[in-house]
């Protein structure tokens, strides 16, 4: 039952959770299995031209990138994580794939931003 509804980190009812910051909805594993292959997608809703992501530093403590769909326009490392820059000039909704895997397991926290806007997020790796 507990694998059904996604609290193993392979799929089910509560395997994602949705964080919706502004015009933009990311979603993200609420539980990940170590070293098994997830990803982050993010939906942006609002019609400019170019998208910011920030995944702030906490998520590379655990997680490595695999691969990002579209590949960044811009890409920065700042004092608060990573942050990359998207062109969009198709009209709304424009989607962002971020293929990860954890690296380690525990309980984890990182700051996400979407188009300026900000939260804490949760995930928990299972071995």
């Amino acid at each position: 039952m507990i694998a059904f509804l996604g609290l193993t980190g392979s799929g089910g009812v509560f395997h994602m959770q949705e964080v919706r910051l502004g015009n933009a909805v990311a979603q993200i594993p609420r539980v990940a299995r170590w070293e098994a292959s997830d990803e982050i997608r993010i939906t942006f809703n609002a019609p400019r031209g170019d998208h910011n992501v920030t995944v702030g530093m906490g998520f590379f403590d655990r997680f490595e990138i695999g691969y990002l769909q579209p590949e960044p326009q811009a890409s920065t490392l700042t004092s608060s994580g990573h942050r990359m820059r998207f062109a969009a000039e198709l009209p709304s909704p424009h989607g962002v794939h971020i293929s990860i895997r954890p690296m380690h397991f525990g309980w984890t926290s990182f700051t996400l931003e979407l188009d300026g806007e900000s939260r804490t997020v949760h995930v928990l790796i299972v071995p």
